[in-house]
C-alpha cells in the first residue's frame, strides 16, 4: 500500500523552504568537491605515498561529486513537483472561492 501525505498551503510552503535549503546545501557541497578535484589535479610530490593519497582523494572526490549531482537532480525534480502542487492547490482554492462567490450572488 502506498503512503500518502496531505498538506495545506502553509505546510506545503514550509516543506518547499526545507527542500530549497537542502538544494542550497548541495550546491555548496559541490563547490567543495570541485575544489578537492582541483587540488588533487597536481601532485605536490612524486613519492609513492603522495601519489597513492592524491589518487585516492581524487577518486573519492569524483565519486562524491557524482553522487551529489544525482541527489541534486532528484531534489530539483522534487522541488518542481512540490511547486506545481502548491500552484495547483492555489488554483483549486481560488476556483473554489470563485464558485462560492458565484453561488452567493
Amino acid at each position: 500500500m502506498a503512503t500518502t501525505f496531505s498538506f495545506d498551503a502553509v505546510e506545503l510552503t514550509a516543506v518547499i523552504a526545507e527542500w530549497e535549503a537542502l538544494h542550497t546545501d548541495l550546491l555548496a557541497q559541490r563547490t567543495g568537491f570541485d575544489e578537492l578535484q582541483r587540488l588533487t589535479a597536481q601532485l605536490p610530490a612524486e613519492d609513492i605515498m603522495t601519489r597513492t593519497f592524491i589518487n585516492t582523494a581524487s577518486h573519492a572526490a569524483t565519486a562524491a561529486n557524482g553522487s551529489s549531482e544525482d541527489v541534486l537532480i532528484f531534489v530539483d525534480k522534487f522541488l518542481r513537483k512540490l511547486k506545481e502542487a502548491k500552484d495547483n492547490y492555489a488554483s483549486m482554492d481560488e476556483g473554489g472561492a470563485n464558485l462560492i462567490s458565484v453561488v452567493m450572488e
